[in-house]
């Protein structure tokens, strides 16, 4: 909070909302509707084990505009092109716990 204090205004801090939540994958990219009217920022975690077709999750904030649309976030699930290919694609594997934390107003 004390890095966000000094990018913001005391008057933008006061209004900073701070949403949580666990989400199972469904496909490659899951939208979330956090509650908030503007994410800002997130932040996403693989809670189960990876697999080879999920080995690790990010969250996307995008432009708040269109995709995703504002107060969403969208939840990547990601995986090793191949065995020796560490450049990753889509995952293929869902069903997956993820958490996730957003940030806005």
């Amino acid at each position: 909070m004390a890095i966000l204090g000094r990018l913001a205004p005391n008057s933008v801090m006061n209004e900073l909302k701070v949403v949580a939540g666990n989400h199972v994958t469904v496909a490659a990219v899951d939208t979330i509707d956090t509650g908030l009217r503007r994410v800002v920022g997130a932040i996403a975690n693989l809670e189960d084990a990876p697999v080879a077709g999920a080995q690790r999750v990010e969250a996307f904030i995008g432009d708040q505009a269109g995709t995703p649309a504002a107060g969403k976030i969208q939840i990547k699930s990601w995986k090793a092109t191949a065995t020796a290919d560490t450049a990753v694609i889509a995952g293929t594997t869902f069903s997956k716990k993820v958490n996730w934390i957003a940030f806005g107003f």
